[in-house]
């Protein structure tokens, strides 16, 4: 080689020529992996295509001395005298580039920071990476690269950003909600605190003021514009139940939306269209619970919701106005979130998956904001009267920042409820069902007060009545994190059906996980399952005997 005629390739064409076989390789295998999931095969997308460019680039400097990305840049890599790397070499360089990319591409800063142009890979080896001299495209391939990349990078962050100043407003309503409730007169009492003549008067008070689950639920619901109902996920009594009052809502409060966190906010085409169907579509029912974000949504009793509210419909007469559902989760890829945080190390490469598209990323980061959104666009936007049927945790009303036991303030995460009744403070009600996630203690002493006479359950207001200020002493996260906080700061409606020993699972849908489904995300169903799985006959075996572990 004449070294007259070559000049050290800068940081910026090299970093062209890595990203461009990178994603030359990365189309490659999504293509071969999506063709393979169809038949149940699972690859791990991430580490074969990290492995596939190690092995390609390897081969192509050991043969050419330059890749197809290289080509395109107009660069050539040779040993330090000018000859060609051995496939040892070779070899070395790719292993170690490879290593880099897992690093974030941190590493190959050292390029741009060093005067000779060499990054560790290059001292490593003893090579050095050329441009070729007269190369024309490489100055246009760069330049169109980074322009291409630039503007897809800054289109995906102005629509992350802008979602972020959503999260933000609606965050803003949720604390000024908090900071402008009354402080309370009374000391918080602890739950494991009481005595037995004090449960005495609590289980004395419930049994003259609790009412009927049912029309409590219906009443709630007639006089507010959004219900939210917070419920443990996939047991069957509170399934049972929403399935019971959704023909009454509709006649008796007129809800017209029911709202559901296990349906994508991107699938309401589709649910309008099982909705307005002169048969219902169970193969399309099915369809819609597939696609859930956790793609483990199984439990049969939330796609009976959607056959209930079909059968409202088909029971209407044409001058009224049809029952809608809707979604209200954003389109994300929890399982990639779990199996990042949970997973084997060579899952936890699906960070990059997640941080590619960072709108998505933000929908997922500010998910209550997310489905704050939806709620108002279909009860205030489209004017309809709307129940939202979601995980307890989400329909917290607002707590303000306090002091804890060391003096300093504790920053509370807001979640949609605390937004919704920030924003509506007049037209937003909330009832949560019977758990001991978040209320511990305090669960415990309303199951030990249920009135007798209440075989199917019961239901209260919580803001007079004498549980208003138990705290449940520490076991729960919001709890545990403020000293003063009490049952009434969380809750303002409470309904109870059965002792939570009792709630029973739902029933799994049949052949939920299909070949496609196993095939995008097996170690996600090996880690849901807590063992090895062979084929999505096992995950459908092992779901329908309930063996979840997460």
């Amino acid at each position: 080689m004449n070294e007259r005629n070559t000049l050290a390739a800068g940081f910026w064409t090299r970093a062209t020529a890595v990203l461009t076989d990178l994603l030359l390789i990365a189309v490659v295998v999504s293509f071969v992996a999506s063709l393979a999931s169809k038949w149940g095969q699972y690859i791990p997308i991430e580490m074969t295509v990290i492995v596939c460019y190690a092995v390609y680039t390897t081969i192509a400097i050991a043969w050419k001395g330059q890749t197809l990305g290289g080509w395109m840049c107009g660069q050539v890599v040779s040993r330090n005298d000018g000859g060609r790397l051995s496939i040892m070499q070779a070899a070395c360089r790719s292993i170690l580039t490879a290593l880099f990319l897992l690093l974030l591409g941190l590493p190959f800063l050292v390029v741009a920071a060093k005067p000779t142009k060499r990054g560790w890979q290059d001292v490593l080896t003893s090579s050095s990476v050329h441009r070729l001299p007269g190369c024309k495209r490489a100055t246009a391939w760069t330049t169109l690269f980074w322009l291409g990349l630039l503007a897809w990078i800054s289109l995906d962050a102005i629509a992350g950003s802008r979602f972020y100043l959503t999260y933000r407003a609606w965050n803003a309503d949720a604390v000024a909600s908090a900071e402008s409730r009354v402080a309370h007169e009374h000391t918080p009492i602890e739950a494991t605190s009481l005595t037995g003549e004090q449960k005495a008067e609590l289980a004395k008070w419930l049994a003259s003021h609790a009412q009927d689950p049912a029309a409590y639920t219906i009443d709630i619901a007639a006089r507010h514009q959004i219900t939210l109902l917070g419920e443990t996920h996939g047991k069957k009594q509170y399934l049972t139940l929403l399935n019971y009052l959704i023909p009454e809502l509709y006649q008796r409060a007129q809800v017209r939306t029911i709202a559901l966190e296990c349906c994508r906010a991107d699938q309401n085409d589709d649910l309008a269209r099982l909705m307005r169907g002169e048969t219902f579509d169970q193969e399309l029912a099915k369809q819609i619970g597939r696609e859930a974000v956790w793609n483990s949504w199984a439990w049969q009793g939330y796609w009976d919701v959607l056959k209930t509210a079909w059968q409202v419909n088909q029971r209407t007469t044409v001058a009224k106005e049809k029952l809608h559902v809707v979604g209200i989760a954003p389109s994300v890829d929890l399982p990639s979130l779990a199996l990042v945080k949970y997973g084997p190390c060579t899952e936890k490469l699906r960070l990059f998956r997640l941080l590619s598209r960072l709108e998505a990323f933000s929908h997922l980061a500010f998910h209550d904001a997310f489905y704050a959104s939806c709620v108002e666009r279909a009860a205030f936007e489209e004017g309809r009267r709307t129940v939202v049927w979601v995980g307890a945790a989400h329909v917290h009303l607002p707590c303000s920042n306090q002091r804890n036991q060391d003096g300093r303030v504790v920053s509370v995460s807001h979640r949609m409820g605390a937004m919704l009744f920030g924003r509506y403070p007049d037209q937003v009600a909330q009832i949560v069902l019977h758990q001991k996630f978040s209320l511990g203690e305090i669960a415990d002493v309303i199951e030990e007060a249920a009135p007798s006479q209440f075989s199917t359950g019961f239901a209260f207001p919580i803001a007079d009545s004498p549980f208003a200020h138990l705290r449940d002493g520490g076991s729960s996260v919001y709890f545990g994190r403020i000293p003063n906080l009490r049952f009434s700061d969380l809750v303002s409606s409470y309904l109870f059906l059965v002792p939570e020993h009792e709630l029973e699972t739902c029933d799994w849908m049949e052949d939920f996980v299909t070949p496609h489904m196993f095939g995008r995300n097996k170690p996600f169903y090996e880690m849901l399952f807590g063992q090895k799985l062979q084929s999505y006959h096992d995950a459908n075996q092992d779901m329908s005997a309930g063996l979840m572990s997460m």
